[in-house]
């Protein structure tokens, strides 16, 4: 069974709030160094870059697929995607680590909204059981491609010379 071009569409648009998930969850890993040297960090201070982004993640998981089902899942993903945006303007412009903590759990929380409705728009979207697994593999190797490009640009985005702090990039990549 082949995918259309609305399938196509579908799962294109439904896959980017894993991408945005994965990527920023790799991509921050391998800039640590680097954003630890331009906002003088402490290690735990650091470490709290990530911790925050997991928490206000998992924080919603359980109920966010109930939300969907009340408020819509379609208008759940959207609201998701606009907060990881607004989020991530926050910590690309953040000054100090208050801010950028406060952008990372935001995206975070709004990841939180957007995963799960995803994954609940492709069962809904994908009724043939046959599509469905093909648009399941998509969503899954997207977030495996994910990980391995958040790495990549965590290495390549912290030291680019044409703008100075070039580790914003990191996050201004999202918008």
């Amino acid at each position: 069974m082949r995918f259309q071009i609305k399938d196509l569409l579908h799962i294109s648009i439904l896959s980017i709030g894993i991408f945005l998930f994965v990527i920023d969850l790799f991509i921050i890993n391998v800039s640590f160094p680097t954003i630890q040297h331009a906002l003088d960090l402490s290690n735990s201070a650091t470490q709290w870059i990530i911790i925050l982004y997991i928490i206000g993640y998992a924080s919603l998981l359980s109920n966010a697929g109930n939300a969907g089902d009340y408020f819509g899942k379609k208008k759940l993903y959207l609201l998701g995607m606009a907060g990881f945006t607004v989020a991530s303007i926050l910590c690309g412009m953040a000054t100090n680590i208050y801010f950028l903590l406060l952008g990372r759990l935001l995206q975070g929380i709004s990841s939180g909204m957007m995963v799960p409705q995803g994954i609940a728009l492709i069962t809904l979207l994908f009724e043939d059981a046959a599509k469905r697994s093909m648009a399941l593999g998509v969503y899954g190797s997207i977030a495996g491609i994910a990980s391995v490009i958040g790495q990549l640009l965590g290495g390549l985005l912290p030291d680019q010379s044409w703008i100075q702090e070039s580790w914003r990039l990191i996050f201004l990549i999202n918008f």
